[in-house]
């Protein structure tokens, strides 16, 4: 339920428009411990970043207004763990009006399994 009011309010500061697919950050969903470390890391020194612990989740999750962007990341505990969710805000310009969807992609360290049923809860 706080994943979805956190994508909601990042659709609320979503105003500029986004051109083309967007490419995850690393060209596998397979990644080794030290890249999601890595990738974590580089997420908390964006410049608008906040991040905050999900206890309930068993998550860190962290949202920029300028980029547009909520990552979640595994804690320990989690099935999953290690992974990531990131899930970018994306407004296309059509004759119709603007057209907002959600571009998502995820990386994993540890159970694919679980990483895969993880993943599907944001689809929902």
């Amino acid at each position: 339920m706080r994943l979805c009011l956190t994508l909601a309010g990042l659709m609320l500061v979503a105003t500029a428009a986004a051109d083309g697919q967007i490419s995850p950050r690393f060209a596998t969903s397979q990644i080794s411990s030290e890249q999601w470390q890595t990738y974590l890391s580089e997420v908390k020194v964006v410049a608008d970043v906040q991040c905050k612990v999900d206890a309930d989740s068993k998550a860190y999750m962290c949202r920029s207004s300028a980029q547009r962007t909520l990552w979640v990341f595994t804690r320990k505990g989690h099935p999953a763990h290690p992974a990531v969710f990131r899930g970018v805000i994306v407004i296309q310009q059509t004759p119709q009006g603007p057209s907002v969807d959600l571009d998502r992609s995820g990386h994993y360290a540890g159970n694919r399994a679980a990483f895969e049923v993880w993943m599907k809860e944001f689809g929902a």
